[in-house]
């Protein structure tokens, strides 16, 4: 489990011990005693801290960097630790594509991608022979997708108002095993300004018959 869901799992243990420290005391609490309101006034505090524990740590369902604070793109597969989509089961030397982002330009200039790449070493069991922008196939839904197809996401140009622009992997397999993309880097430019954001993502690859252990925290 995720540090975040736990996070989420001893807040709403607080808070559920909480409402029912409350209820008992307001059962016993007829005389207005000062020394009831007292805790009362403090468990009431604790409810709300506890409450705010839940509401930044759930899992956001709208994308990362959704309010275009931080670059002007963002993200828009909406992945979270409480969301890991399924391992793709690849045969040693099949190739197979895989979208691992939903790109949107949420500014209102265009942005041209100058470099995307992985930042988890790549283990030996499969390679990334390509990393392309397409448009003209399949839905959001369709995450595996066959291979080919699709222009270099190198020197892409991200037009605002036109919607995600997914970002494929051509994955090779090449040895038994497992490897897991986690986040990528991307530079930029928009404005006729060089600028680099981090999104994560969650490609996680299982070759031949190899065991398919999911990566830890997830």
């Amino acid at each position: 489990m995720a540090f975040s869901q736990l996070a989420d799992v001893a807040a709403i243990g607080f808070l559920v011990l909480a409402a029912l420290l409350l209820g008992v005391l307001s059962l016993r609490d007829r005389g207005g005693r000062v020394q009831s309101r007292i805790i009362s006034g403090l468990l009431l505090a604790l409810l709300a801290s506890a409450s705010l524990v839940v509401v930044f740590t759930v899992p956001a369902r709208g994308g990362q960097n959704r309010d275009c604070a931080y670059a002007p793109i963002r993200e828009d597969s909406g992945l979270s630790h409480a969301a890991t989509p399924e391992p793709i089961a690849v045969d040693v030397g099949q190739s197979t594509s895989v979208v691992a982002l939903l790109l949107v330009a949420c500014a209102d200039a265009p942005v041209q991608l100058a470099d995307i790449k992985p930042l988890d070493p790549l283990a030996d069991t499969a390679e990334i022979t390509a990393i392309t922008i397409d448009r003209t196939r399949g839905s959001r839904s369709e995450r595996v997708r066959p291979p080919g197809g699709g222009t270099p996401a190198i020197g892409a140009v991200l037009e605002p108002g036109q919607g995600r622009y997914p970002v494929v992997l051509a994955i090779h397999a090449l040895h038994p095993g497992a490897f897991f993309v986690s986040a990528f880097r991307i530079d930029y430019f928009s404005r006729g300004l060089a600028d680099y954001t981090g999104f994560a993502s969650s490609v996680f690859v299982c070759v031949g018959s190899a065991p398919c252990p999911r990566p830890a925290g997830h």
